[in-house]
């Protein structure tokens, strides 16, 4: 990773290393609100951040520091296990071979993979501290010139499948909002649409800062 990769990496990364004392010297939270009243399992987070995304094949996806985005939906099963919907991305700066200064329909990111994926997530304290999650799902490869050679109208030019981890830490800021720092690794297999041929692996390293209601 470069260094300027993990200069962007630092604030988040500060944010996880504070928490530590904190969770480690602090006592099980008190049982709060009723966990079986249906308003006090809905679970949604926004977060965003820095994402560092890797092919491990350059004959047309490259390697960069960029944005990384996540929208997530779901619902308390227990006080420590939640299940949801996540929709995220991590799109690399443009360069000359994914983006089209000329074309109004070129990706603001140049080249991206977004993914959609089934979510669950461990609090072992339940409404704050350390929280560690893990899903799978659906991820799609976004690459404008690669998408005109391809006469392609549909946003994507490559659709597999991924895997996801992630750890972070949780501040609560009031009764139902939440602050959360988290670093999450997400790899897959991504196959190139007709009528290009070919397939590549990425991974992709996400530290992001979200906004959580639950």
């Amino acid at each position: 990773m470069k260094a300027q990769s993990l200069r962007m990496l630092c604030p988040v990364l500060a944010l996880l290393v504070a928490g530590w004392p904190a969770a480690a010297g602090a006592q099980e939270a008190d049982a709060g609100p009723d966990p079986d009243a249906l308003s006090n399992r809905l679970w949604l987070e926004f977060g965003a951040g820095v994402g560092q995304l890797a092919f491990d094949s350059s004959q047309y996806a490259d390697s960069g520091t960029g944005l990384s985005l996540e929208v997530l939906a779901g619902a308390r099963l227990t006080p420590r296990w939640s299940v949801g919907l996540a929709a995220g991305a991590v799109g690399i700066k443009p360069s000359n071979r994914n983006y089209n200064a000329y074309d109004y329909g070129s990706s603001i990111w140049g080249e991206s993979i977004t993914n959609v994926r089934l979510l669950v997530q461990c609090e072992p304290r339940r409404d704050n501290g350390w929280f560690y999650a893990g899903g799978v799902g659906l991820a799609y490869y976004h690459n404008k010139p690669l998408e005109d050679l391809a006469g392609k109208s549909g946003g994507r030019i490559g659709k597999g499948n991924e895997f996801m981890l992630r750890f972070g830490y949780d501040w609560p800021k009031g009764p139902r909002s939440h602050v959360q720092a988290s670093l999450g690794v997400d790899t897959g297999h991504v196959s190139l649409d007709a009528p290009l041929s070919g397939s590549f692996q990425y991974t992709a390293v996400s530290a992001n800062v979200a906004v959580a209601f639950r």
